[in-house]
């Protein structure tokens, strides 16, 4: 990610572009930090992605969760 920042970068020339909230880092950044599950960035992405979906396809009209015990659940299945 460091080599394709634009140029010559220092660890402080480093912290001090993401303190500054550079565009470019912050960007990259982004992009490498939100494979990491669990980190903010993750969690933004996913965020986005049902935004994203929200808008294409509408709001969700029904949500279901189910658990393995429920399948064992005699009123469930019938």
């Amino acid at each position: 990610m460091l080599r394709t920042v634009t140029g010559s970068l220092t660890a402080r020339a480093f912290y001090d572009r993401l303190k500054n909230k550079d565009g470019e880092v912050t960007s990259k950044m982004f992009s490498v930090v939100t494979n990491v599950q669990g980190s903010r960035e993750y969690f933004d992405k996913i965020a986005m992605d049902v935004k994203w979906m929200i808008r294409r396809f509408g709001p969700p009209t029904i949500f279901l969760a189910c658990s393995m015990s429920e399948w064992f659940s005699e009123p469930f299945v019938q």
